[in-house]
């Protein structure tokens, strides 16, 4: 990968670290609220951000949310909302590992 397009991609991943996080905090804080517009959003910026990566799984269980978010069901979102979290630490790890493998 030449050095810009490298320094682009670095730029990507940490934004996609910083915000997951965060997205998943509001997910969790809708959900507590009962704000399932809040969660739609939320859901819905993370799915985008999912699929930059090719987090297919995280993406899917994303799209999950958002429609439970979309017709204001929130009966079962908690789990999905956790599913979400592990699966993105997995995602992270992974992208840990590219940054890891492009700063040698």
């Amino acid at each position: 990968m030449v050095g810009g397009e490298m320094a682009f991609l670095v730029t990507l991943i940490d934004s996609f670290m910083a915000d997951a996080p965060k997205l998943l905090d509001q997910m969790n804080q809708a959900l507590g609220e009962a704000k399932a517009a809040d969660l739609k959003l939320a859901a819905h910026t993370l799915k985008s951000l999912a699929n930059n990566f090719g987090a297919a799984q995280l993406a899917r269980q994303c799209k999950t949310l958002e429609d439970l978010g979309r017709v204001g069901e929130l009966n079962g979102a908690a789990e999905v909302v956790e599913l979400a979290a592990t699966e993105y630490e997995q995602v992270r790890l992974a992208l840990v590992e590219i940054q890891k493998s492009y700063s040698n």
